[in-house]
C-alpha cells in the first residue's frame, strides 16, 4: 500500500537582502528513504534544512507536512562552554528523555560506555555519534542530519554512514542528510537533491549536471596539464609542483582567516612562493632541492595549522588534499576555461624559448633568449595551472596530474610537440576514466582520476618507446 510522503516541498523560493539562495526546490521526503543535499557552499543547503525544520519559512511555494510528523534534528556542530558541567547522558536527557532512554539511545549508537563523560570531553566522531543519538530519542519518523561526519576521520566516517542507514531501516523513518561526500552519496542514498549557486535565473542541478560540471572541469584542466606537464618532466620539476600545491593549501587556509575570496588567495599564494623561489635560487646560498624542502613542508604544514585553529569555521580537508568535483560551479568552469586559455596562449608564445632553456640554459642566453625571464614565467604559469586544479585533483595529486600523462606521452612520441598533444589527450581520458570508475564504485574521483593516469602508464610500458 502507498503510503503518503512525510514532507512535500513544492517550487520553494528563499533570498536574502534580495539575493536569491533557493528557487523553483522542490521534494518529497518519503519513509525509509534517505535523501542526500550535495553541492558548494552557499548553495543554500542549511538553508533548505532550516526550511524543512520550520526555523525559517519560504519566501514562495509551498511546504505540506504530515500531521504525524515527528523531526530529529542532528546539527552540524555544537559549541558547548567549557564550563558547564554536564555529562553525556545529562545532555541526551535535556530532549526530555528518561535516563533509561538515554542509555539505550546511547548503546544504539555505540558509545554507553562514555555516557558519564563531561559533553565537552568526546571526540570528534564521539560527539556526532552522541548527537545521532539525541536525534533518535524521540523515535523520530524523519532525522534530518546536517553534515554527520563533520570532523570524522575516514573510518569514523563510513562506520556512521552505515550506521545511518541502518537506523533508517530500523526506525523506518525518513533521512534528509547534508553531505560532500559522492563516493558516499552514490552508494547509501535513495535521492540526491543537488543545488547550486543561485545567481539571477539558476535553479537547483540535477545529478546529470554536477557531473558535467565535474568532467568539462577536468578536460579543461587537463587540456592544460599535458604541455606543462611535459615541461615538468623535461626540466625535473616534479618537487616544485608538490611545493606549489603545498602553498595552494596555505592560500585556503590565509583566505578563510582574513575572509577572503578563497579563488583569489589561492592563486596568490602560489604565485608569490614561485616568485620566492625564484628571488631565493638566485641567490645561491642553498641549492634548489633543499629549498623546495624547506618551502613545501614548511607551506603545508602552515596551512594545517591555520585550519586547525579555525574551530569556528568549516573546512573540508578530504576535499582540500585529496580534490572535490562536487563544489565545482558554472562559474568555477568560467575561471577554469578563462586561465586554460591564458596558459595554452602563454606556453604557445614562449614555446621555442622554452625549449631551447630546457635543452640548455646557457646556449638559450647565448643566443638571446632570456632564460631568467622564461624560467619565471614558466614556474608562473605552473601555479596557475595549480590553483586551478585544487579542486579537481587536491593539493596532494595535483602533481601526479601533470606528469604521469606526460610520462606515459613519451612512449609514443618522437617530438615535443606530439609528446605534449598526446600528453593532453592522454590527461583527458583519464579524467572521463576516473569520473567513470567514480560513478561506478563509489571511489573519490580525484584519486580515480590519478589511479586511471597511472594504469595507462603501466599499460604504455609494454609499448616500445619511440625516439
Amino acid at each position: 500500500m502507498m503510503t503518503s510522503p512525510l514532507m512535500t516541498l513544492d517550487s520553494v523560493n528563499k533570498a536574502f537582502s534580495g539575493q536569491h539562495v533557493l528557487q523553483n526546490i522542490s521534494l518529497q521526503l518519503n519513509h525509509g528513504e534517505i535523501t542526500t543535499l550535495i553541492g558548494p557552499n552557499g548553495a543554500g543547503k542549511s538553508t533548505l534544512v532550516r526550511i524543512v525544520l520550520g526555523l525559517l519559512k519560504p519566501d514562495s511555494g509551498s511546504v505540506l507536512s504530515d500531521a504525524n510528523l515527528k523531526i530529529g534534528y542532528m546539527p552540524q556542530k555544537l559549541h558547548i562552554d567549557p564550563t558547564l558541567p554536564i555529562s553525556t547522558c545529562r545532555f541526551l536527557q535535556l530532549a526530555n528523555a528518561s535516563h533509561q532512554a538515554c542509555h539505550a539511545a546511547l548503546e544504539s549508537v555505540g558509545i554507553a560506555h562514555l555516557a558519564a563523560t563531561p559533553i565537552q570531553k568526546l571526540s570528534g566522531g564521539e560527539m556526532q555519534r552522541a548527537l545521532l543519538a539525541r536525534a533518535i530519542l524521540r523515535k523520530p519518523n524523519l532525522l534530518v542530519l546536517d553534515e554527520p561526519v563533520q570532523g570524522v576521520d575516514v573510518n569514523g566516517q563510513n562506520a556512521l554512514y552505515k550506521m545511518i542507514g541502518d537506523l533508517s531501516k530500523s526506525l523506518n523513518c525518513a533521512v534528509l542528510m547534508v553531505s560532500h561526500d559522492l563516493h558516499i552519496v552514490m552508494s547509501a542514498t535513495d535521492q540526491v537533491v543537488c543545488l547550486t549557486v543561485c545567481i539571477s535565473t539558476e535553479k537547483a542541478a540535477t545529478m546529470i549536471d554536477f557531473i558535467l560540471y565535474a568532467l568539462l572541469a577536468g578536460l579543461g584542466v587537463a587540456l592544460v596539464a599535458g604541455p606543462l606537464g611535459c615541461f615538468v618532466v623535461w626540466r625535473r620539476m616534479a618537487y616544485f609542483g608538490d611545493t606549489l600545491a603545498h602553498s595552494a593549501l596555505l592560500g585556503v587556509a590565509l583566505g578563510v582567516l582574513l575572509e577572503v575570496n578563497l579563488s583569489i588567495t589561492v592563486t596568490v599564494v602560489p604565485l608569490t612562493m614561485a616568485l620566492g623561489l625564484v628571488l631565493l635560487e638566485q641567490r645561491g646560498f642553498l641549492s634548489l632541492d633543499t629549498l623546495l624542502g624547506i618551502l613545501s613542508h614548511s607551506a603545508l604544514a602552515a596551512g594545517l595549522v591555520v585550519i586547525s585553529l579555525l574551530p569556528d569555521v568549516r573546512v573540508d580537508l578530504m576535499s582540500l588534499l585529496f580534490g572535490d568535483l562536487l563544489s565545482v560551479t558554472p562559474e568555477d568552469l568560467w575561471v577554469i576555461y578563462g586561465v586554460a586559455g591564458l596558459v595554452l596562449v602563454l606556453l604557445g608564445a614562449l614555446w621555442k624559448q622554452l625549449i631551447n632553456i630546457t635543452v640548455d640554459p646557457e646556449l638559450a642566453a647565448v643566443e638571446g633568449t632570456n632564460v631568467a625571464l622564461v624560467r619565471t614565467a614558466l614556474m608562473l604559469i605552473t601555479a596557475l595551472v595549480i590553483a586551478i586544479a585544487m579542486k579537481i585533483v587536491g593539493v596532494l595529486l595535483i602533481t601526479a596530474l601533470l606528469i604521469i600523462p606526460a610520462a606515459t606521452a613519451r612512449r609514443v612520441s618522437h617530438t615535443p610537440e606530439q609528446m605534449a598533444i598526446a600528453a593532453s589527450v592522454i590527461a583527458m581520458i583519464t579524467v572521463v576514466m576516473g569520473l567513470a570508475l567514480s560513478w561506478t564504485t563509489d571511489a573519490p574521483a580525484g584519486p580515480s582520476v590519478v589511479l586511471c593516469a597511472a594504469l595507462l602508464f603501466m599499460v604504455s610500458l609494454s609499448v616500445r618507446q619511440r625516439v
